[in-house]
């Protein structure tokens, strides 16, 4: 029995052409949707700041090395990801959101082009482009192509090596570009995220060729070209940044970010093994589902052929790894999705029946008429909107939402507010759709009821979600605090950070502001210490629950809050003081 087509036909001719014209047109399609806007919305969270200060260090000094962030702190990370958005910042006119975030947008765009790729040589064409579609509509992978974090390029250059691996595994043959791009990528990781670069890739080729019989191959990787570019490259760097700060160095970016991290955490509570399963559901949602549905079928076919074993064995050995791993973020799931998006579509979607059996009157138009109600109220809501008769700070939405209203029902307020008509189709078209996924599913259509939900969350990530999470960033950012610094000091004045805790950067909490400050804000030498008044005059910003303890200080008075300057949903409160 011939199986079923997984494309429609309005996206059949498609696959009539080549995997590279395909991987092509997908790195087109991302990039036109990561970077429409990307400068939008300003630098709020902790760890774009601190890349964003790297960047900004370069364009200022020159240094390209190993720039210090703010002056006086080592990175945490290596300098890829800083490279490209100075290089970027230099071309543009100046450092800026945008350029800072332009690595992670170009990184992500050429993962949704080459996961298409991989597809196209591990299965087929079909599975190539819906793989990449899933990848475009991936929750935390969309959200991360708009931050400036370096695991974007970590998961760009895991995904290239991989695929470098694969054509040379396949084909037998292990030497010519393949073995380039392998080496390179490589290198390019292990630039991007340190150690963990070699790391990763290493394991994932390790395991499937163990699994396969056939570790003897690894032997063929490692040719003396491929260990001067993977290994003489980052090398060279570390080299040179260790000349340029020496131990201090070493100790940080080599001992802190990958020993102690991996075996201690950040110093903060080290969560459970099972830490990941929900972000890895949650992050991936609805695709994570359909990969769910395939593990379930795979372990029912037992399959004899390789078919799906390299991205099961990618996804798990990734999940494994940071288990074991002290420090756990969500973020750190990043490098699965390209192969949880593969594996969904081969051994999942692939597996669903174009048709089954209409699901019970009795439970459809229940479920039919809730969704009908649900897009309903969407609507009229959105209408109401476009009307003027709700605003954000309609009492009826702090009524229902109060402050987590900055995290979801005010952002879609704002969209439609300030672009009516647009904001309008583009909700009626989210609504329909959802009616339809649910009369398709509901009717035993299951593979169309799904198309209409891929097709949902590619408007909802083309057309909308680069309005509301700039929106997002404008409700929780400090930037009207640091304009307000910058507003009241002039240039030559001191000014410190202060904290009367125990300082570690890797907390610094701060960086977005000294980001829009453009100027060095050094840790107050006094500092470290319950006692203010052995300050020197000048400027300190500190964190208000800090000053609530210290406002008796004699000639300290405070200067700035940034609850009266800063965005209603910034979570950090801080305050600029004067010593007299």
């Amino acid at each position: 029995m011939t199986p079923a087509p997984l494309l429609p036909p309005l996206l059949s001719p498609l696959a009539r052409l080549s995997p590279p014209v395909l991987a092509t047109l997908f790195v087109i399609l991302a990039s036109l949707i990561f970077f429409w806007r990307l400068g939008e919305g300003p630098i709020y969270r902790t760890m774009e700041g601190r890349e964003a200060l790297v960047m900004q260090e370069i364009v200022r000094t020159g240094n390209w090395i190993l720039p210090l962030r703010n002056g006086e702190t080592i990175p945490s990370k290596p300098p890829l990801l800083h490279w490209v958005g100075a290089g970027v910042a230099q071309l543009s006119g100046g450092m800026s959101a945008w350029a800072a975030r332009f690595p992670c947008a170009l990184f992500s765009a050429l993962s949704v082009g080459l996961t298409c790729l991989l597809g196209c040589r591990l299965a087929n064409r079909e599975v190539g482009i819906l793989a990449s579609l899933l990848l475009l509509t991936t929750p935390l992978f969309v959200e991360m192509a708009r931050e400036a974090w370096v695991d974007s390029a970590l998961a760009f250059f895991v995904l290239a090596a991989v695929t470098s691996f694969v054509c040379m595994y396949e084909a037998d043959e292990w030497r010519g570009w393949q073995s380039v791009a392998f080496a390179l990528s490589l290198a390019g990781a292990t630039l991007s995220k340190g150690p963990i670069g070699y790391l990763l890739p290493g394991l994932i080729i390790l395991l499937y060729l163990l699994v396969q019989g056939q570790l003897s191959r690894l032997w063929k990787l490692l040719s003396v070209g491929n260990i001067v570019l993977a290994v003489g490259i980052p090398v060279a760097w570390y080299l040179l940044a260790l000349n340029q700060e020496g131990w201090t160095f070493f100790q940080k970016q080599v001992l802190q970010e990958n020993v102690v991290r991996f075996t201690s955490g950040s110093g903060k509570r080290i969560p459970s093994s099972a830490f990941f399963f929900l972000p890895f559901i949650f992050n991936g949602l609805p695709w994570s589902l359909v990969f769910g549905f395939g593990v379930w079928h795979f372990s029912r076919q037992a399959p004899i052929r390789e078919k799906g074993v390299l991205v099961l064995l990618w996804c798990f050995t990734i999940i494994a790894f940071f288990s074991i791993a002290a420090g756990k973020r969500d973020v750190y799931m990043l490098p699965l999705y390209p192969a949880m998006a593969l594996f969904a579509v081969e051994w999942g979607w692939a597996n669903i029946p174009p048709r089954t059996r209409p699901v019970s009157a009795f439970l459809r138009i229940p479920l039919l008429l809730i969704t009908i109600g649900l897009g309903g109220l969407a609507l009229l809501g959105a209408l109401s909107v476009a009307q003027g008769y709700m605003t954000v700070d309609s009492e009826s939405v702090d009524l229902l939402f109060g402050r987590k209203k900055w995290n979801g029902a005010a952002l879609y307020i704002r969209f439609v507010s300030e672009q009516p008509v647009y904001g309008l189709a583009v909700i009626s078209l989210l609504c329909g759709g959802g009616v339809w996924a649910a009369w398709a599913a509901t009717a035993g259509r299951l593979r169309t009821g799904l198309w209409f939900v891929l097709c949902i969350l590619l408007i909802a990530t083309a057309g909308v979600y680069p309005f509301t999470r700039a929106y997002s960033k404008e409700f929780k950012n400090l930037t009207g605090f640091a304009d307000r610094i910058a507003q009241t000091l002039e240039p030559e004045e001191p000014l410190f950070f202060y904290t009367p805790e125990p300082y570690s950067s890797e907390f610094d909490e701060f960086s977005q502001v000294y980001f829009y400050l453009d100027r060095y804000v050094p840790l107050a030498p006094c500092a470290q210490q319950a006692d203010l008044s052995r300050c020197p005059p000048g400027y300190y910003i500190l964190r208000s629950r800090h000053w609530q303890q210290l406002e008796q200080t004699p000639e300290a008075q405070l200067v700035l809050d940034s609850r009266t300057s800063a965005a209603p949903g910034a979570r950090l409160r801080l305050v600029l003081i004067r010593r007299d």
